[in-house]
């Protein structure tokens, strides 16, 4: 995992339609909590966060750096180049 929406999933088909990002909130759903959330916490207390450190070790070229500057959080922002309207299903 390297970015996520949420962990309680998305309410739409459009896999880009929400904005993703390295820290998520806590879980609204209770068996979510209960189940991932209590299997996550065994190795962070910061469940939600997922690390930057592997992409600040190189630069663009793909050599290590000596001394990487590690950002606190990476959001990815949709952008809607085709109209879709939230309605919009098709049959497979």
């Amino acid at each position: 995992m390297v970015t996520m929406f949420d962990f309680d999933g998305q309410p739409s088909y459009n896999f880009f339609e929400n904005r993703w990002t390295t820290i998520l909130a806590e879980m609204d759903n209770t068996c979510s909590r209960n189940t991932i959330g209590k299997k996550l916490s065994e190795v962070t207390k910061h469940i939600g966060a997922t690390s930057t450190l592997e992409w600040s070790s190189c630069d663009t070229d793909g050599n290590v750096v000596d001394m990487p500057h590690q950002p606190f959080e990476v959001l990815a922002e949709p952008a809607d180049f085709y109209s879709w309207s939230r309605s919009f299903t098709e049959n497979f």
